[in-house]
């Protein structure tokens, strides 16, 4: 058996590994150690961490292979997805990913994808800069057309043109702001405007 897992809070990595899994024990880590330092270096003073989900396992995933690809458990189902057009829409991976094995291989796999698009069109500089807005806080679309020009669905089709998907139909959405109301809680410039997903903690890789 394999476990690992990483402890954000406590800047920790737990590592249970059987000697006939090195490999995967070595890629394993370099994903954990990658969530620590996105956390140690985005996240708020009091702690927060604002922003999409695939963000934060596609850099994971995206530096656990580097320089290689995928490997078949998350290679074949995004080439089915991509085959089948049955890609889930990237909005949907802002936020939780599904308890199912399999729709997570997928989610994992497309947040791979979709980090990996970024380095190969926008390049490093923007990733970096889309990281820095993430810390500062905001609502998700607005830093990313802020950063890379197109919002949330915007960025999907793009991939999805890159991979030869047709683009998405878009729903359009209020441009009105909504209104702000009073709270005691405490608040704190990157808590994420009303509308945009907010991660849970990292869950053990799959």
């Amino acid at each position: 058996d394999a476990a690992l897992r990483a402890l954000e809070d406590h800047d920790i990595v737990l590592i249970h590994v059987e000697t006939s899994a090195l490999e995967w024990g070595k890629r394993a880590t370099v994903h954990e150690l990658t969530h620590l330092v996105i956390h140690q270096k985005i996240r708020s003073p009091l702690g927060d961490l604002s922003m999409p989900r695939w963000v934060d396992e596609g850099l994971a995933m995206y530096y656990e292979t580097y320089p290689d690809t995928l490997d078949s458990q998350f290679n074949s189902p995004l080439k089915r997805a991509i085959q089948n057009d049955t890609a889930v829409p990237l909005r949907t991976l802002s936020g939780s990913f599904p308890a199912d094995s399999a729709a997570a291989n997928l989610a994992y796999a497309q947040s791979y994808a979709a980090v990996e698009f970024i380095y190969r069109k926008y390049g490093k500089d923007k990733m970096a800069t889309l990281l820095q807005e993430f810390k500062k806080g905001g609502h998700y679309d607005d830093i990313l057309k802020k950063v890379l020009g197109v919002d949330t669905d915007g960025l999907d089709n793009v991939w999805r043109q890159d991979v030869g998907l047709k683009p998405r139909a878009v729903v359009t959405r209020a441009s009105t702001q909504p209104t702000a109301f009073p709270t005691y809680s405490l608040s704190t410039d990157a808590t994420p405007t009303p509308g945009a997903a907010k991660p849970t903690a990292t869950p053990q890789q799959v």
